[in-house]
């Protein structure tokens, strides 16, 4: 107990109430005393166990004496002081049930009172109802239903191996302890192919627990699932158009499509553009499509604007041909509907004095309420620009104000309208647009408010601009505008150089500030642009370059920034036509192709560009190498070949569940007369030092008018870097690349592709390194007077650790021999491999896999030179020392055939492997086949390929993050065409 000084009267003091007098008359000198009673006033807790031990505090006056606390009929232990108003006890074992706690001073016992009362709670029942889920191979998932007791606080998971369940919350192997909102739990520190036992214990607040419930599970075996297609470039007739798209969240968006509308005889002799519109919609299930109604007799020429609420609510404005009319066919306005009960379509008004109108233009505020802008041609010869309003379930035209013209062939237009409210809106273009260049134009702002429109015409920009127009206005629901303008150089000549501005309104005044500087042969024609969220806007336009490249404007704060050109697998790069962004990180852009090209949506997520076309034609692509740096982030290196017959490379990026596909920039060409010839597969490799930090090589050949093939300047290094793939400066022709950290890497290469030249003696290997930014080189030896080598593979555990299988040329016999170098202490040491006798002159090493220094598995595969079927074999360093092991045969390849690629990945140790490869089956196909390596020994079994087979690649690497976790690439015969082909180990 606290040390505390305590005064009490001489006298005898009887304690009979609550204040007490001495008793008889006071002696000469004496004082009056009064003694109080102790009282309880609160505890806390007020409700704990049956068992003891529990500390409670109670507050109350007087109580700072106290000889003794009492819980019902038991005393309380650990009795301590806290102050004159406050005690700290133990509570003592106790029956469930409620009981008064008094405390007991020399002046008495405290008053049974309302705040004194505790309560002793039964121990927390079971959880009940523990069931099984779900079992993969890696994870079993577990539900329960918690019990209702006050005190229960947690779930307590334990589990142990076999059938045998915990009895303890001490025994077996603790998994989770949960909180007493939860009801399911998924465990995925399991292995495959395992049964466990689960025990569920329920806990109170002060430690007991109830009884355990016990659940059985077993996992599956680990196994190959069936392969998936990757987003791949696309060849071939395109019946697509896209238009207009608008996106409502990363999963939700509504846009428009058209068939190209061709030409055809209508009984009347007149000529019909027949076609068909649809809507292009983006849900939980992924894009689809679905046709548009049109009224009797009418064909759509091509897609008009659209603007949609939701994916409930959208209208589109077409202009369209309707057959049957007393002079023929007639142009028309279609406007098509839609509501939560489906499409609809209908005719709408325009003037017999009208020719050649459109509606350019349309955004819908609210239901019910649209403002469409567009242009007609009138009898008067001149232009004139008009809005159709939806109101009260009727369209109204209404010509627009426009300042005078000041010639004849002066075309007022207006390119987007944005509307704040119902009641606001803003259509921006130009006041001029005339082939002569008589009158260069400025650009031009209709504004809408309390249903009248105003036009006002904006100043250029100070220095040598004309010929404006603001391409596209967004405004804020707080009536802020802003938009993007192209003005033309004056001091070039007419349609040269573009220079983009971005225009900022407040108060009805209108800012330009130019936008960053871009490539020379670079011209945007802005013709879109979205802002989610104030301060943050992104804009779209197209290159001059052959391709015609969407390039993405991002506006963050006050500075702007210019995306590399989306380079779209195609031949060339659609049209960007429209671009949405529901969030800062998510956007979705539409093209319209050419003629023999689809439409496509380039899809924007974690900073990196996906291409999505709409039509499924012929290509030529496939995944060569992988890496994998955890089980949910994987990097796949691959090629295409254009239908211009040129190669390509390009990277796909597995990162949040979805595998996303960008092109990867050509090697530095080596001179004007030299053009791409071809893709080399044997000089491209991929490695990522972590999730979305990866460098990639890609090598190519150029095919010069004169003289030989020259691999000196074939390699591009690629390197993604915070979700953007860019290009880096490389020294050489490499073929292998290993990044142990980012920002460090080691890369090797090989001799010319001519292996009899003579001139390679003089060119010895080299190791290129990068360290802080820098590549630096050094000499690797080589197998005495080698005249062709090439580095297959390399794998480094840390920075200065690596290891590089390759194949060469022997001088003397011209018989293939394979050799690793060991990078160590600076220094790198050549190691010939072991041979075995039944080699025969067909051996080749591709893969290397070292989960730490001094121990490696590379794979390979030579052809027996009695029976000469191909065999895969595989080389392993233990103790300083490589040995060779003959791997047992799942498929016998095609006698004579020259053995197919193998990869092998060792995530924690050179004893649990996993290897794949692939055999010619006799019949121009391919299947594939995986080695596991496993207690001391290798099994194999064939593994799920296409109906087609795989393709001439086979199934190229594989990468294993964990040691039932691997990802496989290679590539897929479907039907005529040769797609990217994944598998996974799970």
């Amino acid at each position: 107990m606290t040390a505390r000084t305590r005064l009490y009267p001489l006298a005898a003091v009887a304690c009979v109430t609550a204040a007490l007098v001495i008793a008889g008359p006071p002696a000469s000198g004496a004082t009056r005393v009064t003694a109080s009673l102790p009282s309880v006033s609160a505890l806390t807790p007020a409700v704990g166990p049956i068992a003891s031990g529990s500390t409670v505090t109670i507050v109350g006056k007087n109580i700072g004496t106290a000889s003794s606390v009492s819980f019902g009929s038991a005393q309380a232990t650990g009795l301590d002081e806290v102050s004159a108003s406050k005690l700290t006890v133990r509570a003592p074992a106790h029956t469930a049930g409620t009981v008064d706690v008094r405390v007991r001073t020399k002046t008495g016992l405290s008053a049974v009172v309302k705040a004194d009362r505790f309560t002793f709670a039964a121990t927390v029942k079971p959880v009940s109802d523990l069931a099984v889920t779900a079992t993969k191979s890696t994870s079993v998932s577990l539900s329960w239903t918690d019990p209702t007791d006050a005190g229960f606080s947690a779930v307590l998971i334990r589990r142990a191996v076999g059938a045998i369940a915990p009895t303890k919350p001490t025994s077996g192997t603790p998994v989770a302890t949960l909180s007493s909102t939860a009801r399911t739990f998924v465990d995925s520190t399991v292995k495959p192919a395992t049964t466990y036992s689960y025990s569920a214990f329920a806990a109170d607040s002060w430690g007991a627990t109830a009884s355990p419930a016990h659940v059985i599970a077993s996992t599956a075996s680990l196994s190959w699932s069936a392969g998936m297609t990757l987003p791949v470039p696309v060849d071939g007739p395109n019946p697509w158009n896209l238009g207009q798209l608008q996106c409502f969240s990363a999963t939700s968006c509504i846009g428009n499509a058209t068939i190209s509308p061709h030409l055809s005889q209508d009984a009347q002799s007149d000529w019909l553009a027949t076609g068909e519109n649809f809507a292009v919609t983006l849900d939980a299930q992924g894009w689809h499509t679905e046709a548009l109604p049109m009224p009797v007799d009418t064909d759509p020429d091509g897609v008009g604007p659209m603007s949609c609420l939701d994916v409930q609510h959208c209208v589109e404005i077409t202009t369209a041909l309707q057959s049957g009319g007393s002079d023929g066919s007639q142009s028309v306005l279609v406007v098509e509907t839609l509501s939560p009960s489906g499409w609809s379509s209908s005719v709408l008004p325009v003037s017999s004095a009208w020719s050649q109108f459109e509606i350019t233009q349309l955004a819908c505020p609210a239901v019910g309420r649209c403002i469409g802008i567009g242009r007609y041609f009138g009898q008067d010869g001149v232009t004139h620009l008009f809005s159709d309003t939806l109101s009260a379930g009727r369209w109204t035209l209404t010509n627009l104000p426009v300042p005078t013209p000041p010639g004849p062939n002066a075309v007022p237009s207006l390119n987007s309208l944005s509307c704040a409210s119902a009641s606001l809106c803003v259509a921006v273009g130009s006041d001029a647009g005339p082939s002569d260049h008589t009158y260069l134009g400025q650009p031009l702002v209709e504004t809408l408010a309390a249903g009248v429109w105003k036009a006002q015409l904006l100043p250029t920009p100070a220095g040598q601009f004309d010929d404006g127009s603001l391409d596209e206005v967004r405004c804020s629901a707080g009536g802020q505008c802003s938009g993007f303008a192209d003005f033309e150089d004056l001091s070039t000549n007419p349609g040269g150089v573009e220079h983009p501005f971005y225009y900022a309104e407040t108060g009805g005044v209108w800012t330009p500030t130019a936008l960053p500087a871009l490539p020379a042969d670079t011209r945007l024609d802005l013709g879109s642009m979205t802002c989610p969220q104030t301060g943050v806007c992104r804009g779209v336009g197209q290159t001059t370059s052959a391709n015609g490249a969407a390039v993405i404007l991002t506006l963050t704060g006050n500075a702007w920034t210019v995306s590399p050109p989306l380079t779209n697998p195609d031949e060339g790069s659609p049209l960007p036509i429209s671009l949405a962004c529901p969030s800062v990180a998510t956007c979705y852009l539409t093209a319209q192709g050419s003629q023999f090209e689809p439409g496509v949506i380039e899809t924007l997520a974690n900073g990196v560009w996906m291409s999505k076309a709409l039509s499924i034609g012929d290509a030529q692509a496939g995944l060569l190498r992988d890496s994998c740096p955890t089980s949910t982030s994987c990097s796949a290196l691959g090629f295409y070949v254009d239908p211009h017959e040129q190669p390509h490379a390009f990277a796909d990026t597995l990162a949040g569940g979805t595998w996303t596909r960008t092109d990867l920039p050509l090697p530095a060409d080596p001179g004007d007369t030299h053009l791409v010839h071809e893709f080399v597969a044997d000089h491209a490799d991929i490695d990522c030092a972590a999730a979305g930090e990866c460098d990639a090589l890609t090598g190519y050949l150029y095919n010069p008018t004169v003289g030989p093939h020259i691999p000196a300047d074939l390699t591009a290094l690629s390197v993604l870097h915070a979700g953007k793939w860019t290009k880096a400066t490389v020294p050489g022709a490499l073929s292998a690349i290993s990044c142990p950290a980012i920002g460090s890497c080691v890369a090797l290469g090989s001799t010319l592709v001519d292996e009899s030249a003579a001139a390679a003696a003089d060119d010895p290997a080299v190791a290129e390194t990068l360290t802080s930014g820098t590549w630096s080189r050094a000499r690797v030896p080589l197998p005495t007077g080698m005249s062709s080598y090439q580095f297959t593979a390399i794998d480094c555990v840390a920075i200065g650790v690596c290891t590089a299988v390759a194949q060469g040329i022997d001088p003397v016999s011209g018989e293939k021999t394979i050799f690793a170098d060991t990078l160590a202490g600076g220094k790198w040491t050549l190691t010939p491999f072991t041979i075995d006798s039944a080699f025969g002159d067909t051996e080749r090493i591709d893969s290397v896999s070292c989960p730490a220094a001094q121990s490696c598995v590379a794979a390979g595969e030579y052809v027996d030179s009695d029976s000469r079927w191909s065999v895969d074999f595989v080389e392993t360093l233990a103790a300083a020392k490589w040995t060779v092991t003959t791997l047992p045969q799942v498929e016998r390849s095609e006698q004579g055939t020259a053995p197919e690629r193998a990869s092998v990945s060792c995530p924690a140790s050179i004893t649990s492997c996993h290897l794949v490869t692939a055999v010619d089956d006799g019949s121009y196909g391919r299947l594939g086949v995986a080695y596991t390596l496993a207690d001391g020994a290798w099994t194999g079994s064939s593994v799920p390929v296409p109906p087609g087979g795989l393709g001439e690649d086979g199934l190229d690497a594989i990468s294993c993050p964990s040691d039932t976790s691997c990802t496989a690439v290679g590539d897929a015969q479907v039907a005529d065409a040769m797609l990217p082909w994944v598998l996974t180990l799970r």
